[in-house]
């Protein structure tokens, strides 16, 4: 098989089925609790090690005086494009009482931890899978209820105490605009991300790769990602341009699901970010 096949077969030889959207198509979308509207969403965070999204960035509006929250996929229900309305399994009041987040300085473990803690979830890092042990986010969230010697497992009370200052999440905004290599030069910037939102996770990066493929753009997918450098704003992918070039080319005028066939499943595919 030559490079460029291979190439395509990577983003397009997956089976049907997953829910693939731009991210820009989420923000502005309206968490609805319980008891109300939450907010408009603004940002999504993805860890650096499976590229799952694991929170959303909501701006809260006046019901609440501080102006952001995070909200889990664990939360989630239904997601009704219609009127542009994600609901969430909470109430307004549990939001309000969640530990508060500064969104200035980059999410560190120890606030993951603490939101956890509050909201009696299992940590999403520990397990081999994209959530836990598990392939989305509905199947880990049923573990915060199910027996107690299964919970332990992924919600250990002694890691409640673990100070860790490390940030492990990187914000679908802050990547906007990263410069993007491949192993022999430069591609171009990223313009978009593309989410699976039966799985919650990122699967492609839309590369603005004009600059060398003149008025193309192209899906990156995310397992060809080796390492993300937040210190350069650097991307760099561990493939040739030429295997790059042949990538499917983004248009966004089509769904994406109706041109790249799936994404990565339920796989624990990721790539090694640092």
């Amino acid at each position: 098989m030559s490079r460029a096949a291979l190439a395509r077969r990577v983003v397009e030889g997956r089976a049907e089925g997953d829910m693939l959207r731009s991210v820009r198509d989420l923000y502005g979308l309206r968490p609805h609790a319980a008891d109300g509207d939450v907010g408009a969403i603004v940002d999504l965070y993805f860890d650096e090690e499976r590229w799952g999204v694991r929170y959303l960035l909501v701006q809260s509006g006046a019901w609440l005086p501080r102006p952001q929250v995070l909200i889990s996929p664990l939360a989630f229900g239904e997601l009704e494009w219609d009127v542009r309305r994600l609901t969430i399994g909470l109430t307004r009041e549990q939001i309000a009482g969640a530990p508060p987040i500064d969104t200035r300085r980059p999410i560190a473990r120890r606030d993951e931890i603490a939101h956890d803690r509050y909201y009696r979830w299992p940590h999403y890092w520990r397990g081999a899978g994209l959530w836990g042990a598990r392939a989305r986010p509905p199947q880990l969230a049923a573990l915060a209820v199910g027996p107690g010697d299964e919970r332990a497992r992924y919600w250990p009370e002694s890691e409640f105490e673990h100070d860790d200052s490390a940030s492990h999440l990187y914000s679908t905004r802050e990547i906007g605009g990263y410069r993007i290599d491949a192993s022999d030069g430069a591609i171009g910037r990223i313009e978009d991300t593309i989410v699976d939102l039966e799985h919650w996770a990122i699967r492609y990066l839309v590369v603005d790769a004009s600059s060398w493929l003149p008025g193309k753009k192209v899906l990156v997918a995310q397992q060809w990602v080796a390492r993300v450098d937040r210190r350069h704003a650097r991307v760099s992918v561990d493939l040739p341009r030429e295997m790059i070039q042949d990538s499917p080319e983004f248009d966004p005028s089509v769904l994406i699901s109706a041109r790249v066939r799936g994404g990565t499943g339920g796989s624990a595919d990721s790539a090694s970010v640092s």
